[in-house]
């Protein structure tokens, strides 16, 4: 998925739809803007989206990202629209949020006083009409455009909002040159968001949202309401966000910025973060498919305490494809948080024997009595024998000085259910990645995830520092030089395609059909640094890579969804007559293989 069009298209269809649904008006000197977009000029943004999809592969998505860009305008086309000078969106709302938001814009005219887009806005709109210095407009001739649109011209600038409100709003802080723009100001397309005022928005979204009941357990993970509370409530712990993004014909990026608050505890514990220790750093192993190591889990003392909860839950939900592999232990972030020194490494390997993958999480510990005692606290959280839900404790036992704790994911569960956690399950196994292993050494809590064995494996020849650049290192090399006052405080890569390759490799009758699979590209990349009070995280997605990613969505997977389907119901051992527990599992592999509509 293309990370720019993407983004856009997100925010875009939120904020059209809260300005088109607007129902009741507030002061214009109560609006604050939620969320401010700023850009070097159109076409500076157009040229970097075209050089991006051009790199990729899909010259077309240039074009559906101008029409995406351009919805965010408001005004229709971009004829009388100074092409060449920058320009700013806001999503204004009243603070506390109990209206909802509109959109209003400043745009750069390409003539002093707006003739071209005043001419162009009557062609648009059935009925126009001028008061008091504002031209109001309605009735759109293209069903798609803003119902209502309020325009003013002034200092060679068109003040355009969905309600004259926010005309108003932009006049004031024009004349009292106190508007604000986004942050991050290299980007050629940028984003600011109010923490707490985006937070609350996004809580109130979900509060109207007439669904069922609040659903528990491993449903939480597919239900956008929770995910919409959750995140609201950590967005609030920040004053603000920003993001910016670029393109070019070698690579997309992105920074995401986070605030705290200057005087909040959460400020003092970022300012206070270190980066992880250089040995740390080097001692993933060699060659990772996927890998992260930093000291952000330092913060968690100081966020909102249902962020643990839901990181605990994100873990949960990725455990399967190896970018947080967690003990599967509800409670376990809780318990080694207050422990911890918050450094923690990870990185997901092909398996040693050659068969399956398997993961290793490194979590430090300041010395080597704590990482017992965390051995300790975990065990307890086990699955207890007998159970169900196909997950069986492992003896405890001892390899040499090690004490291991762990279970294990039967080959062969007694039930019939087709959930989706049934179904993560079974593609766990397939990847030999069905047994979790736990132990300390030294000053490190382990936790090795992938075939039996592989534990065993790994500590009698456990990673030392590394030839190769450290990931720390690589984030140096390969991101702008860092600058006075920024510390580097965590890393990581990420193969897509050839993590997906490596998942083939491992499963019976889907090896043959490697070479049906692109060739990989360079790995994504981010790196998160420290600067005062505020964590920035700098992302880079090769083209090489989004453009063999784009490719697997191209693929003739027909074949592979029936041999895969076919296989995990063999693993259940199904019966012949259960044809529409088959048919489930065939249409969710269609799901995952279909081609979306945004290209």
């Amino acid at each position: 998925m293309r990370p720019a069009p993407f983004i856009l298209r997100l925010v875009g269809a939120a904020l059209l739809a809260a300005a088109a649904g607007a129902a009741r008006g507030a002061a214009y000197t109560a609006l604050k803007p939620m969320v401010i977009v700023s850009f070097a000029s159109h076409d500076r943004v157009m040229q970097r989206a075209g050089l991006g999809c051009q790199g990729i592969g899909m010259p077309a998505g240039a074009e559906a990202f101008q029409r995406q860009f351009e919805a965010l305008l408001l005004v229709p086309g971009t004829d009388g629209i100074d092409r060449f000078k920058p320009g700013h969106i806001f999503l204004l709302s009243p603070d506390p949020p109990d209206a909802l938001p509109f959109l209003a814009a400043l745009l750069p005219v390409a003539d002093g006083h707006g003739a071209t887009l005043l001419a162009s806005l009557r062609r648009a709109y059935g009925a126009v009409e001028r008061h008091s210095g504002v031209t109001t407009c309605a009735a759109p001739v293209d069903p798609a455009a803003p119902p209502r649109l309020a325009v003013a011209i002034a200092e060679r600038h068109a003040l355009v909002a969905s309600r004259v409100d926010g005309v108003r709003w932009l006049a004031r802080h024009r004349r009292d040159r106190t508007l604000p723009q986004a942050g991050l100001p290299r980007e050629p397309l940028r984003l600011t968001a109010d923490g707490p005022l985006l937070g609350l928005f996004l809580q109130l979204f979900a509060s109207l949202n007439p669904a069922a009941p609040p659903p528990a357990g491993a449903a939480r993970l597919f239900d956008l309401n929770h995910h919409l509370n959750a995140l609201g409530d950590l967005l609030s712990a920040f004053e603000t966000l920003d993001l910016g993004l670029d393109g070019g014909i070698r690579a997309f990026s992105a920074t995401l910025q986070l605030n705290a608050p200057t005087n909040a505890p959460l400020a003092a514990r970022i300012r206070a973060l270190e980066p992880p220790a250089p040995a740390f750093d080097r001692q993933l192993g060699d060659d990772p498919l996927n890998a992260s190591v930093g000291s952000l889990p330092a913060l968690l003392a100081d966020l909102p305490a249902a962020a643990i909860t839901w990181f605990e839950e994100l873990a949960e939900a990725t455990q399967l494809v190896g970018l947080r592999i967690a003990p599967r232990m509800p409670g376990w972030l809780t318990l080694l948080q207050p422990i911890g020194s918050g450094q923690v490494a990870h990185a997901l390997h092909r398996a040693p024997r050659g068969v399956g993958l398997f993961s290793v999480q490194r979590f430090a510990f300041a010395d080597a009595r704590r990482a017992e005692a965390a051995l300790g606290l975990l065990e307890p959280l086990l699955p207890a024998p007998g159970a169900g839900g196909g997950l069986q404790p492992l003896v405890p036992r001892r390899a040499g000085t090690h004490r291991i704790i762990g279970y294990r994911i039967d080959d062969a569960p007694a039930t019939n259910r087709t959930s989706i956690g049934t179904f993560g399950d079974v593609a766990t196994r397939l990847l030999r990645l069905n047994t979790v292993e736990i132990t300390s050494l030294s000053n490190e809590l382990i936790v090795v995830r992938g075939p039996s064995g592989t534990l065993d494996e790994w500590l009698a020849q456990p990673p030392g520092p590394r030839d190769a650049p450290s990931l720390l290192d690589q984030a140096r090399r390969e991101f702008d030089d860092l600058l006075p006052g920024e510390t580097l405080v965590g890393a990581g890569q990420a193969a897509p395609t050839e993590t997906l390759r490596a998942a083939m490799a491992a499963i019976p009758g889907l090896a043959a059909h490697l070479s049906a699979l692109p060739i990989p590209g360079d790995a994504f990349r981010w790196r998160v640094i420290r600067r005062d009070a505020s964590l920035a995280w700098s992302f880079q997605f090769p083209a090489n890579e989004l453009m063999a990613c784009r490719q697997l969505r191209e693929l003739d997977t027909a074949v592979l969804q029936e041999m895969l389907s076919n296989y995990v119901l063999d693993q259940f051992g199904r019966a012949a007559t259960e044809r529409s527990e088959k048919e489930m599992l065939k249409e969710r592999l269609r799901r995952l293989g279909k081609p979306r509509d945004d290209g």
